[in-house]
Parts: structure tokens; C-alpha cells; sequence
């Protein structure tokens, strides 16, 4: 943790000071762990620091910084998004129903949006008027209690497993507020935990269910879904801001398809076709329980800025057919996602889609429409219709 934090920010900074044109602002990481443990006390930059490892490393983190350029030091509070972070690590203690509050429940609980701390690096880039530590944290600190009204409850043990030392930003209390990002203006979009919360847990939520009357039929008849006849479906509608070109070009690449998967699947395009076009090939590998597999998309659709189709003949999710539809409509873009899959393996196959891969696929779809609204920009309280 030292080596790849304090040791690799002092090599930076020393390649910075040895090179022609020295960057004119340095943005470095570090966390709200700085401080010390003051109970309902309200800290600011200057507060003193926590005598613990963690804060130790965040004193030398900051202090290898340190080389005559603006230098921005975000210390950070717990990041909540789609695919990993803090939020990964909780939902599955949540889901399953365990313990109680957090620690007592009445500590302050420093935390940030990820699309607000995203737009915190930008400022700091741009601003020159940012410098210094700066305090990474939504406008309001959370409390344990409120975040297990949103979520479910959670037990100490548990968080201590899984979060070590860094459970510390749960369970201590760091009553810390955003004054530094916020005077020259910085307007947050979430300003309470709840909020994040519930943007989070609530947007793209999508149910999976059986083909059969009343559901949707695929849109392009094909001899594939003759040949693989799906037996289940699911149905997203997003809405983004327009226009259409940037929209449609992003889902040109295969490559922005890594873009829309969680980290931990580790999705990798292994070859494609240079161009998308009907009959275009793309072969990827993803990772899913710690395995990796292979799998070959074919494209049965092309009509730019209207809507493509793939199939997958090879790999576990051979029987999958996705389609993706645009549609222009009063300044923005209704993207419109149908997919019809047949599980593999027979009996087997159908047991662990209803036990496993129907949530993996709800996660999929969670974290590709967040990245999707994050990229193109959609009022943070739009929804997405899911519906069979």
C-alpha cells in the first residue's frame, strides 16, 4: 500500500521536475481517514491527523505531493457507483439480511457520488483557483442509521471482514464537509447519502422473465432464433440527450463494449472486424466466479443510427440474441435494449440462470445503463423502464 502510493507519487513527481514542460497542476489522491476521530466535531483542512496506519499514509501520500506546482490533494470519503467500490463490497450483506446498523449508528459517515467526484477532478484541473487538500465529500455526511433505512442492515463483523482497516471509514465518526469544493461553485448532483443511495439501488433495477403470450416478439425474424429458440427475455429503455451521431458512434466500437461491464468481469475484445456492418464478427473473453471464458458475437443488423442486432453462436452464452434500437423523440435519444436468451444445459442451465446468472445479468444491465446515462448526460432522476 506505501509502494504504490507514496513511492510511485514521488517518482511521479520527480519525472515531473527532470521533464522540458513541467504539467501545470498536479492532482493527487489521499482520504478523509487523514483525521483524527472527533466524535460530532466538525473538521477542516487543517485539522490534525489520526495517529493510525491509515493516516499515516495519507500524511506521506500528501507530503510526496509536495514539488512547487499547484497540487490538488482530494481526500476522499467512501466513493458510492455502479460495479465496485464500497457499494460491491455491502450489497451482498444487505441481500442476505445480517446484523444490525453500522457500528452504533450514530457516527458521521463521509461519502461521495462517483459522478460528483469525477466532476471534483475536473474542476480541480481547470480551476486554478483549487489548491491544497480538498475534501472529496457530499454536502451532508451521512449517518449508519440513515443509510440502513435505504438499504437493509449490516453488522459489524461483517464489514470488519471485509473492508479491514479501511472499515474504519464505517464504523469511526469524521464529521467533514465540502467547504474548499464548493466556494468557487461547484454545484453537487446528489446532496444527501440517501439520495445517492436510492439513485443507485432504484435506477435500471430489470426483471427477466419466460417467453410467452404477452411477451415481446424480437423485432427482425431470423433462421438463428429458429435454430436457438429463446425461452427468456428482458426489456430496457434509457433515455439520453441527444443528438444521435455521438450516441450511435460510441456503440460502434467494440471496444466501448468494455465501457458498459462491470470491472470485475474483466472483458476483454479479443479480435474484430475493423468495420461494423451485417455479418461483422467480434470474439471476446469475460471472467465470471474466476473463470474465463470465450464467446463470438455475429452481427445479423446493421442500419446506422437506427438499431443493430448480434447473436452469439460460440461460447457459454451461444442462444443469446441482443438487440439495441434508437429513436429520436423531442431532443432526445430512446435507447431501447431487447434481449432473448435460452439457457444452456438444459435442466442444469435453467437452475442456475433462475439461482445466478439472472442477477449477474441485472447487474450487467445496472452498471451498463449508469455508464451510458453518466457518458451521454440524463436528468439524475430519470428512470429506466424496465418491463416484460
Amino acid at each position: 500500500m506505501v509502494e504504490s502510493r507514496v513511492g510511485l507519487t514521488s517518482r511521479l513527481v520527480g519525472a515531473m521536475g527532470l521533464a522540458e514542460r513541467s504539467p501545470k497542476v498536479l492532482i493527487s489522491s489521499s482520504a478523509v481517514s487523514y483525521y483524527e476521530i472527533r466524535a460530532a466535531e466538525q473538521l477542516n483542512e487543517h485539522s490534525a491527523p489520526h495517529a493510525d496506519f491509515l493516516a499515516e499514509l495519507c500524511r506521506h501520500w500528501e507530503d510526496a505531493a509536495t514539488d512547487g506546482t499547484r497540487i490538488v490533494c482530494l481526500r476522499i470519503g467512501m466513493v458510492l457507483g455502479h460495479g465496485g467500490g464500497a457499494l460491491r463490497k455491502m450489497l451482498p450483506i444487505f441481500r442476505w439480511g445480517l446484523g444490525g446498523p453500522l457500528g452504533k449508528g450514530r457516527q458521521f459517515v463521509p461519502w461521495i457520488r462517483l459522478h460528483d467526484y469525477i466532476e471534483l477532478i475536473i474542476a480541480a484541473l481547470e480551476d486554478h483557483r483549487r489548491e491544497g487538500p480538498v475534501k472529496v465529500v457530499g454536502p451532508e455526511p451521512g449517518s449508519p442509521r440513515e443509510m440502513t433505512r435505504v438499504f437493509s442492515r449490516s453488522p459489524r463483523l461483517a464489514l470488519l471482514a471485509l473492508f479491514g482497516q479501511a472499515a474504519d471509514l464505517l464504523l469511526a465518526s469524521h464529521r467533514v464537509y465540502p467547504e474548499k469544493a464548493m466556494s468557487p461553485g461547484f454545484r453537487f448532483r446528489f446532496q444527501t447519502v440517501s439520495e445517492a443511495l436510492r439513485d443507485l439501488l432504484n435506477k435500471g433495477d430489470v426483471d427477466i422473465g419466460a417467453i410467452g403470450s404477452g411477451s415481446p416478439s424480437p423485432i427482425i425474424e431470423s433462421s438463428y432464433l429458429k435454430m436457438h429458440p429463446p425461452s427468456r427475455f428482458l426489456v430496457t429503455r434509457t433515455i439520453l440527450n441527444g443528438p444521435i451521431d455521438p450516441v450511435f458512434s460510441f456503440f460502434s466500437k467494440p471496444t466501448n463494449l468494455g465501457v458498459l461491464t462491470p470491472s470485475q468481469m474483466s472483458f476483454t475484445v479479443l479480435s474484430s472486424d475493423a468495420r461494423m456492418k451485417h455479418g461483422a464478427t467480434i470474439n471476446d473473453q469475460v471472467g465470471a466466479g474466476g473463470l474465463r471464458t470465450r464467446w463470438r458475437s455475429r452481427l445479423e443488423c446493421w442500419e446506422p443510427k437506427r438499431r443493430f442486432v448480434y447473436s452469439h453462436d460460440g461460447g457459454p452464452w451461444r442462444g443469446w440474441w441482443h438487440q439495441h434500437h434508437f429513436l429520436e423523440d423531442a431532443g432526445c435519444i430512446v435507447m431501447e435494449d431487447r434481449v432473448c436468451s435460452a439457457a444452456p444445459l438444459g435442466l442444469l442451465g435453467r437452475l442456475a440462470n433462475g439461482l445466478f446468472l439472472s442477477v449477474q445479468l441485472r447487474a450487467i444491465c445496472n452498471y451498463g445503463a449508469a455508464a451510458i446515462l453518466f457518458r451521454f448526460g440524463a436528468d439524475p432522476t430519470t428512470a429506466i423502464d424496465s418491463r416484460e
